[in-house]
């Protein structure tokens, strides 16, 4: 058997940051990249700002 994966991808998501509405394709300004990974019992969350400002 094969041996369980260090991490578990709970959820990725890419928004517009200023309406928190989810994007897909190419990204027009500033986008909020949000994801929760977990490790055992352990849930990470993050969110990164991506790209400039207009």
């Amino acid at each position: 058997g094969g041996a369980e994966p260090l991490a578990e991808l709970d959820y990725v998501s890419v928004a517009d940051s200023e309406t928190l509405a989810e994007v897909e394709g190419e990204v027009d300004g500033v986008a909020m990249l949000s994801l929760a990974v977990r490790f055992g019992a352990v849930r990470l969350i993050d969110n990164v700002t991506l790209g400039e400002a207009r």
